[in-house]
């Protein structure tokens, strides 16, 4: 028994939480409703959404707000599951939500670096106010990237900001979004070594398996986009991918063309990431790969139920915002599916 975790009670925890998420019936018939204010009171009553939407005015659901509603739901159910864990299997955990600690400390550097106003910025925050070491409202106060990076001192964040007030503002801000993407993964690599050794294999596996989705979106649309060097593309991946290691992400990225790097993700995933140059289905379906993926497996008395569950998450949350704005643009039901990033959803929403 794993005196960190009691994972027959976290079992049937995520087990009810699962069955209620992924519950096809109940998407479609979410999917079939016939304005906002019914899907929301689906949402509310049928899926429990009642701390976000009861919070919210529904006449102002427009992307951009339920994307923050559902990132806040998301922390809010991560928050919830923590309790099951102690010792390193907690600060595991707790590291997933770092991701939305660093979310909100991007939307104020942005908000600083432009010079904007921090006046309406809580209402978008999404981060877990009681488990983050960050004082958000000092930090809105501030005036300049500078004080931002004092003010990160003793924090993980510090160092990797520290140069960022004196680098070059046309290019800051994506150096500074990638290498807090490169500390959170960084972090929760280093934190799953410190598990049991079967929990630790299964944590870098399927941390592993996002990171391959997240280095795929990249190269491709560095290549594509930014014209980047090869050498470029290689610094700025992410490691510890489960299918693509160094080597691989060496050969994509000196790839000589756009259809060569499709050819070879399609063949490194052993899945369809690209088909006839259809890029905008590209995120969608590397979502969908990770669905099949971590649903494929039980990870029955282990730490992957709970990663498995917080990708799950993740990815219903992005259907539920695609379902809204399908109802809100009044999209044809018969085509609703083709926006659904689970393939058992494809099939059309009134079968």
């Amino acid at each position: 028994m794993n005196p960190y975790v009691p994972f027959e009670a976290l079992e049937t925890k995520i087990t009810a939480k699962k069955s209620q998420l992924l519950d096809k019936e109940k998407f479609r018939a979410l999917l079939n409703c016939d304005s906002i204010d019914q899907m929301a009171e689906m949402l509310k009553s049928e899926y429990d959404f009642h701390n976000i939407f009861d919070r919210a005015d529904k006449q102002i659901f427009h992307r951009d707000v339920l994307e923050t509603l559902f990132h806040q739901h998301a922390v809010s159910e991560l928050e919830n599951i923590l309790h099951f864990f102690s010792g390193p299997y907690r600060e595991f955990m707790k590291a997933f939500l770092m991701e939305f600690e660093i979310y909100d400390l991007l939307l104020i550097f942005r908000k600083i670096s432009m010079g904007e106003s921090a006046e309406d910025m809580q209402s978008h925050f999404i981060h877990p106010q009681k488990h983050s070491p960050l004082q958000y409202d000092d930090l809105m106060e501030l005036k300049t990237i500078a004080q931002l990076v004092e003010k990160l001192k003793g924090t993980s964040y510090f160092n990797v900001l520290k140069t960022a007030a004196d680098s070059d503002p046309a290019s800051r801000e994506f150096h500074v979004e990638t290498k807090l993407q490169l500390l959170f993964y960084t972090t929760l690599f280093r934190k799953a070594r410190k598990l049991s050794p079967d929990d630790s294999h299964i944590a870098e596996d399927l941390i592993g398996l996002k990171v391959d989705c997240l280095n795929v979106q990249w190269i491709f649309r560095a290549q594509k986009y930014y014209h980047f060097s090869p050498e470029q593309m290689l610094v700025y991946s992410l490691p510890g991918g489960r299918m693509l290691g160094l080597k691989k992400l060496k050969t994509l990225c000196y790839a000589k063309s756009a259809d060569e790097t499709r050819m070879l993700i399609n063949r490194y995933l052993n899945s369809t990431i690209f088909t006839d140059n259809d890029e905008m289905n590209m995120e969608r379906n590397l979502d969908d790969y990770l669905y099949r993926e971590v649903t494929s497996r039980q990870h029955r008395k282990s730490v992957g139920m709970a990663i498995s569950y917080v990708y799950l998450l993740e990815i219903v949350m992005k259907e539920f915002i695609v379902a809204t704005e399908a109802i809100r643009y009044r999209v044809p039901k018969e085509l609703i599916g083709s926006y659904l990033i689970r393939s058992m959803d494809k099939k059309g929403v009134n079968q």
